[in-house]
């Protein structure tokens, strides 16, 4: 049995589940310090433009084991290289965020569960893009039988009322 939490750093991240054992953690980029725990770190950008004066760079240094990049950096010869070519084979090119990369990687991992914690996508103009990336992938999670949990508050899927009558009433 296999239960992933996704976690970004929005304020609901606080619900993930860092002191559940039975929770596999995957963090992300630079704000790594924000976690209770991890298993393992994604940073899905161009490392090879990362200082080595940098503190993350220094941090990634020393958890490139449990570190996934997205190409080869000598600094990191220990590092997982993200599948890209694989995921998007399987899923398409719809990936805009680095969180929609996260759960398809996470799937691939054939989970019970997937959590979506600090993945709120509710408070700027970026988020226009990565929402729809990220409920994309969520479906399909969902249409594989993956159970989803979502903390409390989370916005990810704001909605006025049920579209069939405006009401939210059926």
């Amino acid at each position: 049995m296999t239960k992933i939490a996704i976690c970004g750093y929005s304020p609901t991240l606080s619900q993930a589940p860092f002191y559940d054992n039975e929770w596999t953690i995957y963090s992300m980029n630079h704000r790594y310090e924000v976690y209770g725990r991890f298993d393992l770190h994604f940073d899905l950008h161009d490392t090879t433009k990362m200082s080595d004066d940098d503190y993350y760079c220094f941090w990634i240094k020393q958890n490139k084991e449990k570190s996934v990049l997205t190409g080869i950096d000598s600094r990191f010869d220990k590092a997982t290289i993200y599948p890209q070519k694989e995921i998007i084979d399987k899923y398409g090119s719809f990936f805009t965020c680095s969180a929609a990369w996260m759960i398809a990687y996470a799937i691939e991992q054939n989970p019970t569960d997937i959590g979506i914690y600090g993945i709120d996508c509710a408070y700027s103009s970026e988020y226009i893009e990565q929402r729809p990336s990220i409920t994309r992938m969520i479906g399909i999670a969902e249409g594989k039988g993956i159970k989803l949990h979502y903390p409390n508050g989370c916005r990810l899927f704001n909605k006025k009322a049920l579209y069939w009558n405006n009401t939210g009433k059926m």
